[in-house]
């Protein structure tokens, strides 16, 4: 039993995604030679950009989220569906009115 190491698949498949990602890397870099390791390091811009990235996705999310409430609130309660149904009424005539219908 001693001779297995455990995570044995697990070092494996980090091998092998490791190897992905040189291959990818030598592409990118235009790099020939297979003995060549690449590192990327991450610099202060990949980070600002990455952050910004993130912010936006959880803001959208977040928006998504609340109108999404919003129109659940506007199906369940009828005096707000009322109401809602006649704005749309409204938008739908004005947008008639601007093209020309």
């Amino acid at each position: 039993m001693g001779k297995f190491k455990k995570g044995g698949v697990r070092e494996a498949k980090a091998a092998l995604q490791q190897e992905i990602e040189q291959k990818s890397l030598h592409v990118k870099h235009k790099i020939d030679d297979p003995n060549t390791v690449i590192v990327e390091k991450s610099n202060m811009m990949k980070f600002l950009i990455r952050c910004t990235a993130g912010a936006v996705r959880a803001i959208a999310a977040t928006a998504v989220l609340a109108l999404a409430a919003a129109g659940v609130v506007t199906l369940v309660y009828p005096e707000i569906r009322q109401e809602f149904l006649q704005v749309l009424k409204t938008i739908l005539d004005q947008i008639r009115n601007m093209i020309g219908f």
